[in-house]
């Protein structure tokens, strides 16, 4: 006959005394909601109040609180127990873990302003189009797309941002908010005709209006154009528009919002504008993308390949300096001042760490061609020399 054995006093105590560890591990006094989880997970009033005296509680014994304990099956003198317990300060939350900052590179500015405005102008602008736009976040930004916009368009961004991050130092990527950093695509000529007026209500409303020096709207810059660019974002139509030249203007419209974001506009028009170009290398290998002074994309006169347009200019002696290519605007800016702002952003983005320190050194107030100086290490005449001999090479 098989005989039972009772389970013995030292294997029971045991289980107890894991059950008590389990919860002793807490950090800080018990709270009275911990109680009521305790509970649930079947310790027994005698076994909290173990915890108790180990932890103390984080809450008053007042009327509401003894009838929230009796649900919880507690006696009257189990709940005499308990309010002799020390009652104590809860822990305060700890802070989340700040991104890692290299030397001289300024982390991310929290509660920006220009960003939050940035996120509600999207967010109305979407929510008015008249348009269903789905949002992808996409490495560093946000991709949305309206019907009948090819998944493309949010793998290109993909690939964008896992290159970025490979390439530049972590605070670097860091101070990227994807919220500054907006694509709207939609798929026909009327779709955008809506888009255009919501992104121009949106900023209205939010006291910005769009437009350029000449007062033109974003619908009279928009009209026949294939992208139009405004802080933080920029809203693409894909009708009447070769599909290569769309997901460049998607590649640039990530690095040119993402590098005006992280210097807080302080990198100027050529410097984001030839990062846009960097960006766009990444997927289609060369550079093709511009933009006018009004932000829409433009076509130039000039075909010839852009490396061979720098290696030109070099020969003409026209570029003796850093600080006039840096200095250029989309208002003036042509085809070959695109091609060495390009050009130049190429070479400077050759050293990620001094680069992510010169945009750094901007942010905080350097001006550009001094932040490059600096964090370069080298006199101006040092770099334009390089710059020429990689723009020599084929």
């Amino acid at each position: 006959m098989a005989i039972r054995r009772r389970p013995s006093v030292f294997i029971v105590m045991s289980l107890t005394a894991a059950c008590l560890a389990g919860v002793v591990r807490g950090e800080g006094p018990l709270s009275l909601d911990e109680i009521a989880s305790l509970r649930d997970k079947k310790q027994n009033p005698g076994q909290i109040l173990r915890v108790a005296k180990e932890r103390g509680r984080s809450f008053a014994i007042d009327d509401d609180v003894r009838k929230r304990l009796r649900e919880l099956g507690f006696t009257p003198p189990a709940i005499a127990v308990l309010a002799k317990v020390k009652e104590m300060e809860p822990p305060k939350e700890m802070e989340p873990p700040k991104a890692e900052v290299a030397a001289g590179v300024v982390a991310p500015a929290e509660n920006d302003p220009e960003t939050d405005r940035i996120d509600k102008i999207v967010a109305q602008s979407v929510a008015q189009a008249g348009v269903l736009l789905t949002a992808s976040e996409c490495g560093q930004g946000r991709v949305y797309g309206g019907p009948g916009v090819p998944a493309q368009f949010a793998a290109d961004a993909r690939q964008i941002g896992t290159q970025l991050t490979a390439t530049f130092p972590k605070a670097f990527i860091a101070g990227i908010d994807k919220r500054a950093v907006n694509v709207l695509i939609v798929a026909t000529r009327s779709e955008y005709s809506k888009l255009l007026d919501a992104v121009s209500q949106a900023g209205e409303a939010n006291g910005v209006r769009y437009g350029n020096q000449e007062g033109a709207s974003l619908q009279e810059l928009g009209a026949g154009k294939p992208a139009v660019y405004v802080q933080g974002l920029t809203t693409i139509c894909l009708e009447g528009t070769p599909p290569e030249k769309s997901r460049r203007a998607l590649a640039h419209a990530m690095g040119y919002h993402a590098l005006r974001h992280v210097s807080r506009g302080r990198c100027g028009d050529a410097l984001a504008g030839g990062f846009g170009n960097v960006t766009e290398v990444m997927i289609h290998k060369t550079p093709g993308s511009t933009v006018t002074g009004g932000y829409s994309d433009r076509e130039l006169a000039g075909d010839a390949a852009w490396p061979q347009l720098v290696r030109q200019r070099f020969a003409e002696n026209r570029i003796r300096d850093i600080g006039t290519t840096l200095a250029g605007t989309f208002a003036g800016m042509q085809m070959p001042q695109y091609a060495e702002a390009w050009s130049l952003t190429t070479l400077l983005c050759m050293a990620p760490d001094k680069f992510a320190t010169a945009i750094a050194d901007m942010r905080g107030g350097a001006e550009p061609t001094q932040a490059v100086i600096s964090a370069y290490g080298v006199d101006e005449k040092a770099i334009v020399a390089e710059w020429q001999r990689r723009a020599a090479a084929p």
